[in-house]
């Protein structure tokens, strides 16, 4: 049997998450906020760049100090299993791993692959996912990060407010219209609707695991009232956000779009 693919998601914290476990391997890679990480008698203060893995059974939790905007992957993958045990032995004597600018970038990149309807390309992200890991071994030169990064970063460390087209342009130092065919061609989505699917995707996260109620979850991350939120959530996992709370909870690993 072949392992499964890759799943890359994002996380936004404002509060502390309990303890939780997988079946499948797990990274957090943090891009905004202060916090810990908390596995079995292990405690470590993450923040921008810090990545850290939990292996399959592990018991983990997040305490949030400042709102915490991460991505967790989780994985199954024999592949590269050796190479994980050595960067989690690594973890274990220095602490969380260090992920800078591109390293990140990467992420958002792949996660667009693995989203992919294309056969082609889920397939291309699970070789970039298998090099991205070795890359987390041997470090590879930093190379300069565009304007569509820089604001995908931004967006997803904003994901608690009403976001525009013009701040995100604004941040990626674009005009509008050039902003917008670059982010299309990056992520195969306007920057509204990929602002939408993130919202989604990280009150999923939420509602998976906390006992939040669905207004709650539609205003921390800046939908106008609970019927907004449901009307976005149901365009993208194709339930309601109740639903999608009672067939989820607690989060299912491995869990991805339909």
């Amino acid at each position: 049997m072949e392992s499964p693919l890759p799943t890359i998601h994002y996380g936004f914290l404002t509060q502390d998450f309990p303890s939780h476990e997988h079946r499948l391997w797990e990274i957090h890679l943090f891009t905004g906020g202060v916090g810990s990480l908390i596995q079995g008698a292990h405690s470590w203060t993450v923040s921008a760049g810090s990545l850290t893995l939990s292996p399959p059974g592990a018991v983990h939790s997040l305490t949030v100090e400042r709102a915490l905007v991460f991505y967790f992957v989780q994985f199954d993958d024999r592949e590269v299993a050796a190479l994980v045990q050595r960067l989690v032995d690594r973890q274990l004597s220095d602490g969380p791993l260090r992920v800078e600018g591109e390293g990140i970038a990467e992420v958002g990149r792949l996660k667009v692959k693995l989203d992919s309807p294309s056969v082609d390309r889920v397939a291309s992200g699970l070789h970039g996912f298998r090099s991205w890991l070795y890359d987390l071994a041997v470090p590879r030169p930093e190379s300069q990060t565009d304007g569509v990064d820089t604001a995908l970063v931004w967006l997803r460390q904003n994901l608690d407010r009403r976001l525009s087209l013009d701040e995100l342009a604004s941040v990626a130092r674009m005009d509008r219209s050039t902003f917008t065919r670059r982010f299309r061609v990056r992520t195969a989505l306007s920057p509204l609707a990929y602002v939408h699917r993130s919202k989604v995707e990280a009150a999923s996260f939420l509602l998976a695991g906390t006992d939040l109620s669905l207004g709650e979850v539609a205003v921390r991350f800046g939908f106008s009232d609970e019927f907004h939120f449901g009307k976005i959530f149901k365009k993208w996992r194709g339930v309601s956000p109740g639903r999608w709370r009672r067939d989820r909870s607690p989060i299912s690993p491995g869990s991805s779009w339909p």
